[in-house]
């Protein structure tokens, strides 16, 4: 990341998500699940059926192809999250596991490198998977700092 661009960074913050997606991330944490937003019993009959949210049911994703991109030094997604979580659960579903090692949160959006390790290797993946089948597939990723 740049550090002479921290406070252009900080004047934009928080920013990017609702008090709602904040807040069900932090019931997320705080009971260890990965349900829907809990919206208190009385809402959540009428809107759930049920007086406690359900929980995502990751195997209804298991046909659909998940790019994975992850940093070394995120810790709001860090590698127990995403191995000791998410890959047991998706991990049928992944096409391609990208490790940058020094990446935080933040580098996915105002890294340095982030045009090069992620938005260009997204790009091309897209581009890709326009492609008829039976394409050669080659990705160029890699493994700078963020």
């Amino acid at each position: 990341m740049n550090t002479t661009r921290i406070p252009v960074y900080l004047s934009h913050l928080p920013a990017g998500t609702s008090s709602l997606n904040l807040l069900h991330w932090i019931q997320m944490v705080k009971t260890g699940s990965v349900a829907m937003l809990d919206l208190g019993e009385k809402r959540n009959l009428a809107t759930y059926g049920q007086k406690i949210p359900p929980s995502y049911e990751f195997r209804n994703i298991s046909t659909i192809p998940i790019y994975l991109f992850a940093g070394g030094n995120d810790i709001l997604a860090n590698n127990q999250d995403i191995n000791g979580f998410l890959l047991p659960r998706i991990g049928s579903s992944v096409q391609l596991n990208v490790h940058l090692p020094d990446y935080n949160h933040l580098d996915f959006i105002w890294g340095i490198n982030a045009v090069t390790d992620v938005y260009k290797p997204i790009a091309n993946l897209i581009r890709e998977s326009r492609q008829p089948s039976g394409k050669s597939r080659q990705l160029e990723t890699s493994t700078t700092s963020g």
